[in-house]
């Protein structure tokens, strides 16, 4: 992905965006407004922002918060980086203020007094999330795999980060689960039908409903109707301010502009089931066919090619550090593709269906 955030920072949500911690510094990054909806969208690892976020954006990676990969820092400039930089709020840490001035011991008006200060709530380890169909979540860190993250689950389908917590989809008890990883807690959503695929778009997460042929929206209170009309809808993906929706029983990728739906990918599929943007081009996991399809929007009209074969049910892709990944179900293995080449990167899993990194 293209906007990343921090790994030494701690985060706390609060009313209206965040307040934001970099290890080592002496005061608190306060975010509202656009800063925190671009930090919404780095902490889900966006590849783009839209372009009412660009000069909020830009003012995070200058002021250190935001990693990116995608802009020079000459770009960021030229977004008014420096600008929206200056124009965060910051709050100075009492533990710091106290002491910088200590008190007097002579002073008794000082001497009974101390100076305590509340961490924040943990935030989740980064890494590879792996939801296996059996009931659990694993995370891999690079190098180190570690199971049983999340553990008593139903039989899942897709994950996904937002706003701080893991939502985890299973359709086969209409309902989605989200893991709150500062409690160790999980809670049950209901009222969907048979939810498959997961996506994250302006503070909203959507859902596709694919026994009700439609895509709902979650805003962490209420579900809404947000999409209609495609058939078993499965895998989603944000592009553009455009919801991709893959059609598993149409083998089609249609595209739904906040209003109406209409097909864009109609031939060259296989019981698409996962859609991942990787380096602007659009990538369709086929589970029936074991291979991976691409659609490029400028210049594919409405055939998608084959770019990778010879998988073993492909399940589950997500973009990452310039690479895409992909979940073998029936392998239990995760391979990473550059471009040009496919390596495996995790063996052994247990029934890998879904991706997630943080």
């Amino acid at each position: 992905m293209g906007f990343t955030v921090r790994r030494d920072v701690r985060i706390e949500k609060v009313d209206g965006g965040f307040l934001v911690l970099v290890d080592g510094a002496e005061h608190v990054h306060q975010l509202t407004g656009a800063a925190a909806d671009a930090f919404a969208l780095a902490r889900h690892g966006a590849s783009e922002v839209p372009e009412d976020l660009s000069g909020a954006m830009a003012g995070l990676v200058e002021a250190g918060i935001v990693e990116v990969t995608t802009w020079s820092r000459r770009q960021a400039l030229q977004l008014g980086g420096a600008t929206a930089a200056a124009g965060i709020a910051t709050l100075a840490l009492p533990g710091i203020a106290a002491a910088a001035s200590p008190s007097d011991p002579t002073d008794p008006s000082t001497t009974a007094s101390t100076t305590t200060t509340t961490p924040p709530p943990p935030t989740p380890t980064p890494g590879l999330y792996i939801a296996h169909q059996t009931g659990s979540v694993s995370r891999w860190d690079g190098s180190t795999l570690t199971h049983n993250v999340v553990t008593g689950l139903p039989s899942v389908y897709d994950l996904l980060w937002h706003d701080g917590l893991l939502y985890i989809t299973a359709p086969f008890v209409d309902t989605m689960s989200a893991w709150d990883p500062s409690t160790d807690t999980t809670t049950t959503i209901t009222g969907l039908s048979s939810p498959w695929g997961l996506a994250a778009h302006g503070g909203l997460l959507y859902i596709a409903d694919s026994s009700s042929n439609s895509v709902s929206s979650w805003d962490g209170t209420t579900l809404t109707t947000a999409a209609t009309g495609v058939v078993q809808p499965s895998g989603l993906a944000w592009h553009d301010g455009l919801l991709y929706i893959a059609s598993f029983a149409n083998d089609s990728v249609s595209v739904w502009d906040g209003s109406t739906v209409s097909p864009v990918i109609a031939s060259g599929l296989s019981s698409p089931v996962s859609l991942a943007w990787h380096n602007d081009v659009l990538f369709i996991a086929n589970a029936d066919n074991g291979t991976v399809s691409s659609w490029d929007p400028t210049s594919s009209g409405t055939t998608a090619t084959t770019i990778i074969a010879g998988l073993n049910n492909p399940q589950s892709l997500v973009s990452h550090g310039g690479l895409l990944y992909i979940a073998e179900f029936i392998g239990g293995t995760v391979r990473t593709w550059d471009g040009a080449t496919l390596v495996t990167a995790i063996t052994g899993l247990s029934f890998p269906i879904s991706l997630a990194w943080l």
